[in-house]
């Protein structure tokens, strides 16, 4: 009968009950290599968990870089964002100044179109008018006519014609010239009822009309006049 602390090895290297009093366990089982394997790793812990908190603290420090930048970003996003829309916003205010401006241009532009109409409305009614004019000039020099020289040169071919009861009355004064101080008078050949309208373009030159007759007033000076006078009222 053995002991348990007596083994022997048997040809297949199983371990047999003999005498291994006095030897080290872990030499016995092969296991010396292990044991100093782990030791070293229990060792090595500290230094491990060193670096472990060495790089917790280095992931805080990026996340709070990350976060900074992330803010920093958004911030300058956000602040590009609120420029743009209140670039937006004023281009918008400027447009509908424009429109405002355009409605009231437009407006202008149709009382000018409005005005223009009325001018060419008084105008075609003064062609009218001056048609007549000269309608009525032809129809005086087309009657018999008279030529009155001027005191000092020139002369004042006139002549009077009566249309529809209005007697017209026309005179051309051809380098009329009178330097003295004499007037001279032209008859009318049909009397107005009235006394007539004058109408002249002869400038400097002075006349004085009634119903029966026109006063040339006398310039007394060497001026020298051309032009036409109209003489026109109701005749009896």
């Amino acid at each position: 009968m053995t002991t348990p602390n007596q083994y022997i090895s048997n040809n297949n290297g199983v371990m047999t009950p003999t005498d291994i009093q006095g030897t080290d366990i872990t030499s016995a089982l092969g296991l010396s290599s292990t044991v100093d394997e782990v030791s070293s790793y229990i060792e090595s812990i500290p230094t491990l968990s060193a670096q472990v908190d060495t790089n917790t603290s280095n992931i805080a420090t990026l996340s709070s870089d990350i976060s900074d930048l992330s803010n920093a970003n958004l911030s300058a996003q956000i602040d590009t964002l609120s420029s743009d829309v209140e670039s937006l916003s004023s281009q918008q205010i400027i447009n509908i100044s424009d429109i405002s401006t355009l409605s009231s241009d437009i407006g202008s532009i149709d009382t000018n179109i409005s005005d223009l109409q009325s001018s060419v409305s008084t105008l075609s009614s003064d062609v009218e008018g001056i048609s007549s004019s000269v309608s009525t000039l032809s129809a005086g020099l087309n009657e018999s006519t008279t030529v009155l020289n001027g005191t000092t040169a020139g002369t004042v071919t006139y002549g009077m014609s009566t249309i529809n009861g209005v007697g017209h009355f026309v005179a051309n004064f051809d380098g009329y010239e009178n330097d003295s101080a004499t007037d001279q008078v032209i008859t009318f050949e049909t009397p107005f009822i009235l006394a007539p309208m004058l109408l002249s373009n002869i400038a400097g030159l002075s006349f004085t009309v009634t119903a029966t007759d026109l006063t040339i007033t006398a310039p007394n000076s060497t001026a020298v006049f051309t032009g036409v006078i109209m003489v026109e009222g109701i005749v009896s």
